[in-house]
């Protein structure tokens, strides 16, 4: 007996949707191991370096292996390793954001796709919200909290996409709104004129958006079924 694919939800709508939202943690969980991975690699380089050489407090050399070191684990790890994951992030937002808005004008027969709507000076997230708001009757997202950190991860994803994470190319006004999230968010710090990013924000931001994702498609899911019991 063939086993009803139904079952698994292989006939959700939202199915792609749900495993992208899904895959975010291991993700996630895989660009900390890295981190430490490399971490631990190159202190045993630096550690291996100091003992050949027989270096030792005295001696210049020592003092500018563990710089580097230091320089490595604490500044450009966490920038092109975090930062890319920051970028994906937003981008798997976006991605579920538009499915289900997809998914949801079927119901409401809209032509419009929430890429067709709104002024073209609109970010996505105020477009999204009002396409959500205006042509849906839905509510995009329902925790002001969350609704801050998405709209703080766009400025970042916006900047370490279009200038690798560096506020010196930046123009003057977006460089304005970097600096406030800097001052808003302790795990989000400018070195070197670059971005970094602590564990804890990353996490914490990869929490708020995978929260905030799997709420619109269980209320979404919920619409839809209702609409067809109508």
């Amino acid at each position: 007996m063939l086993i009803d694919p139904s079952s698994w939800g292989l006939l959700d709508p939202l199915l792609e949707a749900s495993l992208e939202i899904g895959v975010l943690e291991d993700h996630l969980d895989l660009v900390e191991s890295q981190v430490v991975y490399l971490q631990k690699s190159h202190r045993l380089q630096v550690d291996t370096y100091i003992k050949k050489e027989q270096l030792t407090p005295d001696d210049p050399e020592w003092h500018e292996a563990l710089q580097h070191h230091y320089h490595w684990i604490d500044f450009l790890l966490p920038r092109f390793l975090r930062g890319p994951f920051l970028v994906s992030l937003y981008a798997v937002y976006e991605s579920v954001v538009t499915e289900v808005a997809d998914v949801m004008r079927d119901r409401v027969s809209e032509s419009r796709r929430l890429a067709e709507y709104g002024a073209k000076n609109l970010s996505f997230l105020q477009r999204a919200a009002k396409y959500y708001r205006e042509v849906l009757a839905f509510d995009l997202c329902l925790d002001p909290t969350t609704w801050e950190r998405l709209d703080a991860l766009r400025e970042l994803r916006n900047a370490l996409a279009h200038a690798n994470g560096r506020l010196d190319v930046l123009q003057a006004k977006k460089k304005g709104r970097i600096n406030k999230i800097v001052s808003e968010f302790p795990g989000v710090q400018v070195d070197y004129g670059c971005l970094i990013f602590d564990q804890a924000f990353v996490a914490e931001t990869a929490r708020l958006v995978k929260t905030s994702l799997e709420d619109l498609v269980a209320r979404s899911n919920t619409e839809n079924q209702k609409a067809k019991n109508v």
